[in-house]
């Protein structure tokens, strides 16, 4: 990430100081013969700085999870208190709005404007939130650069690899500075290699006090988290509230994951985190890894 510190959204934590709180929260999907609980009455509290990666096998609940606790779906029974707000009290456009100014998105697919460069697509969620237009330049800008991509501003996504575009994905995602950042399983349509990077990327946003929901079906992947909670038919089954090593994440091989998992991404000739070709041939490099610069949150 880039060295030049930026802020994140001062969190307005719930009543138990929680910067995001469910309680007992349900969810279930009609229109057929038997109604699906995807969620039932899960309880769950994510303190302001924390990254936290909510685990299980499809169908498990993690991503009804995510889309109900950022309001991108109503609940059916309990509480989502986000910042001091009852998300699931508010109706469709007031969710939408809290979505807009305090929470940042990044999906298994980038989604992308085809048609708009990198940098357009960064500046067009703070020109609909009504930031003026030099001021959208200036912040993308800085989003791009902090996620290595300023040699791709004028690419479209066409012309950009899976990882580069989940760059540009996340620094869409942090531009709008949010007290909260949703990741759906981020690193899904990535190879191993790439995958790594992004995931580290993560983790610099958090060594620079974001807060992170990440939704994974990968132990490897959850492990760059700082806790992780696991689910299965709908409910919370475990919780691990680990502290991180200080160290970057180990990428061998995890003896629970079966078949590939994520190798330490290859280095050039500079000993800079290559990000593999483009599609006009260039490729993307991270920097090296070092203490000597921190990590750049907007």
């Amino acid at each position: 990430m880039n060295q030049r510190s930026q802020g994140h959204s001062s969190p307005n934590p719930t009543r138990s100081g929680s910067l995001l709180e469910l309680n007992r929260v349900t969810k279930e999907y009609r229109g057929r013969e038997v109604p699906v609980r995807a969620l039932d009455a899960v309880s769950l509290s994510v303190p302001a700085g924390s990254f936290l990666a909510v685990m299980g096998a499809s169908g498990s609940g993690k991503s009804t999870l995510l889309h109900c606790a950022s309001g991108l779906e109503a609940v059916d029974r309990g509480e989502v208190m986000l910042n001091g707000v009852d998300v699931a009290q508010l109706d469709e456009k007031s969710r939408a709005d809290l979505r807009n100014s305090q929470m940042g998105f990044v999906f298994q697919s980038f989604y992308l404007l085809p048609l708009l460069s990198a940098l357009e697509n960064v500046e067009l969620p703070q020109l609909m939130a009504g930031v003026g237009q030099d001021e959208a330049r200036r912040r993308a800008e800085d989003c791009l650069a902090s996620v290595e991509m300023t040699h791709r501003f004028d690419h479209r996504p066409n012309e950009l690899s899976g990882g580069e575009q989940q760059r540009v994905a996340i620094a869409r995602a942090i531009v709008n500075n949010p007290a909260i950042i949703w990741a759906d399983e981020p690193t899904g349509n990535l190879d191993s290699e790439h995958a790594a990077n992004v995931m580290e990327l993560f983790v610099d946003l958090h060594q620079a006090g974001a807060t992170i929901v990440l939704v994974t079906h990968s132990p490897q992947i959850a492990s760059y988290a700082s806790g992780v909670v696991v689910m299965e038919d709908g409910r919370v089954i475990g919780q691990d509230r680990r502290p991180r090593s200080s160290g970057r994440r180990r990428l061998g091989r995890d003896p629970r994951v079966d078949g590939d998992v994520h190798r330490r991404p290859p280095r050039n000739a500079t000993g800079a985190l290559d990000d593999g070709p483009g599609r006009d041939g260039r490729r993307g490099r991270r920097r090296q890894e070092s203490d000597e610069t921190g990590p750049t949150h907007r």
